[in-house]
């Protein structure tokens, strides 16, 4: 859930840092590729900053 965080911040902002714990959860898209829809992709893989906005956004 941290990946699918930092991902929705850095997609607003690309200079934000890292967050810490802070009980905020990531949008429900980027939560379910990071957990379930990325799971066994191979390495390194490219996605397009569209695909994570749509995620984000979705």
């Amino acid at each position: 859930m941290a990946l699918a965080r930092l991902i929705g911040l850095l997609l607003d902002d690309i200079t934000h840092a890292a967050p810490g714990y802070d009980g905020i959860r990531p949008a429900a898209g980027l939560r379910r590729a990071v957990e379930e829809d990325w799971k066994g992709r191979p390495a390194p893989f490219t996605l397009p900053r569209a695909e994570l906005e749509a995620l984000r956004d979705g």
